[in-house]
């Protein structure tokens, strides 16, 4: 997906930026808003393959040797 869409690093910023914005939202959620929590940790785990993968594909192609890994 992140090869259709292009500009990787703008990829890794825009899922980290929502990442950090929910984990900050869950600190608004109490015992009274268990919808708020599940739709927050929902969004987190959305966002947090993508960014991790664009990121190792990103270091693998970046490296000369691959006994450096």
């Amino acid at each position: 997906m992140s090869a259709k869409v292009g500009h990787q690093r703008w990829q890794i910023v825009f899922f980290m930026l929502v990442q950090t914005a929910c984990v900050g939202a869950m600190a608004t959620s109490t015992i009274e808003t268990p919808v708020r929590s599940f739709i927050l940790v929902c969004i987190i785990s959305i966002c947090t393959a993508p960014s991790q993968l664009v990121t190792i594909v990103m270091i693998m192609f970046g490296l000369e040797d691959q006994n450096d890994m």
